[in-house]
């Protein structure tokens, strides 16, 4: 099983337009609202991978029954903690089948941490051993990176593997507890670790910290990840990119997917690298496996 957490969820608009002109008005061709958070949609693509998920995340109070029954009609069993007042809606412009703009609201802001708590308590209670449990994205700052690791501790005592896709300070937090299963921080996002000489050292940083499959990522450039002790890079190259943002949250179901069937540090990584560019090509859910097989045909390593 599958499992993910997220503080910040919302709802992406998605327009389609012929152009943008800042400053004047456009028509546009098409409309779509998603719902969305990290962990939301990595437990989609999970799903769309044929592993069962189950989504823990906090929603606006006023957007419950609509977001959570979108989440459901995807397959996902949905957990969800109400907190108050609205969801917030971030903004995607499309242009010719591809992002021309993507625009993230501010998240929660939460007068105490009691809804977060609550939140982290549930999925400590339901977890079982050989879940793998991923918790995904930003966190409201009303909970304190100390409490993140005591649930990481608390999930690998229950026998879970958990993966931290989380920034900053609960980064460092959740990768100080020495039981993560594996990370998957931007080239940018490890720095909140400290001083690295370069990637690799970045690596062997999370590797010393008892990390069990350190893995940075590169964007387009692909992935820098620790195999049997030694660094590779590897990629999996998307002939007609379309759909950058959410390539992170997609490698991450395809990490969690490996690492819950046991496939090893490089398989596990061509997986999740083959669902980052099946999602990039611009693949459904219902096409979703099927393109991701592809995919890793092309996945390709060195070093």
């Amino acid at each position: 099983m599958v499992r993910t957490v997220t503080f910040n969820t919302g709802f992406d608009d998605h327009f389609l337009v012929d152009g943008v002109t800042w400053g004047g008005v456009e028509k546009a061709r098409a409309f779509e609202s998603q719902p969305s958070g990290k962990g939301v949609f990595v437990a989609r693509r999970t799903v769309a991978c044929g592993v069962p998920a189950h989504a823990y995340y906090l929603i606006g109070e006023r957007e419950q029954a609509h977001h959570v029954g979108a989440v459901e009609a995807a397959g996902v069993v949905v957990h969800p903690v109400a907190v108050p007042g609205r969801t917030r809606h971030n903004l995607t412009l499309m242009m010719e089948d591809r992002v021309a703009a993507h625009m993230v609201s501010p998240g929660y802001q939460l007068a105490s941490a009691a809804p977060a708590e609550t939140l982290l308590r549930m999925v400590v209670d339901d977890a079982r051993a050989g879940d793998v449990v991923t918790l995904n994205g930003s966190i409201p700052a009303a909970l304190p990176p100390e409490a993140l690791a005591e649930s990481v501790r608390a999930l690998a005592e229950r026998g879970a593997r958990v993966v931290s896709d989380n920034q900053g300070p609960y980064l460092a937090a959740a990768v100080g507890t020495g039981v993560l299963a594996a990370v998957k921080p931007n080239n940018e996002e490890v720095t909140a670790l400290g001083d690295a000489p370069d990637l690799a050292g970045y690596l062997w940083v999370l590797a010393e910290a008892g990390v069990g499959l350190p893995v940075i990522t590169r964007g387009a450039d692909g992935v820098a990840f620790l195999d049997y002790g030694e660094v590779r890079l590897g990629s999996c190259p998307v002939a007609h990119p379309r759909l950058s943002v959410g390539a992170g949250d997609a490698f991450v179901a395809g990490l969690a997917t490996g690492i819950l069937e046991d496939r090893g540090a490089l398989d596990t990584v061509a997986w999740a690298s083959a669902c980052a560019a099946a999602h990039v090509a611009g693949a459904d859910d219902a096409a979703f496996r099927a393109a991701a097989e592809r995919a890793l045909e092309l996945f390709a390593v060195r070093g």
